[in-house]
């Protein structure tokens, strides 16, 4: 399974040790869970709190999965208006792989599973 995953906020700050420093990736076995037919789990997340004026574009590929579950902490959220959160099927940012055009604040109820 492929997504890309793009983090907006208005003014990219374009310095790679900032992105760098913002996001954290933790790869949890990725080989041990197929072995024993359990699901690996892949944490992404960014500095709390994120830093203003970023712009990523974020590139997930687990291999042999054919479907991915996205799970937000509770406390998830964003700026209200200008900084969001998209998912798409493809780098290229055409396809998106929900229905609303982005999440962003602390989305109504809360971010869904």
């Amino acid at each position: 399974a492929l997504a890309a995953f793009r983090l907006c906020a208005p003014d990219f700050a374009q310095s790679p040790a900032l992105v760098q420093d913002a996001l954290r990736v933790a790869l949890d076995g990725v080989l041990t869970p197929f072995m024993l037919r359990e699901v690996p789990k892949v944490v992404v997340q960014s500095d709390h709190n994120y830093h203003p004026n970023e712009d990523w574009l974020f590139r997930l590929q687990i291999d042999r999965a054919s479907s991915m579950r996205i799970k937000f902490d509770p406390r998830c959220k964003t700026e209200p208006e200008g900084d969001f959160l998209q998912f798409f099927k493809k780098e290229d940012c055409e396809e998106r792989l929900h229905e609303v055009e982005k999440f962003c604040g602390d989305y109504p109820g809360g971010w869904p599973e």
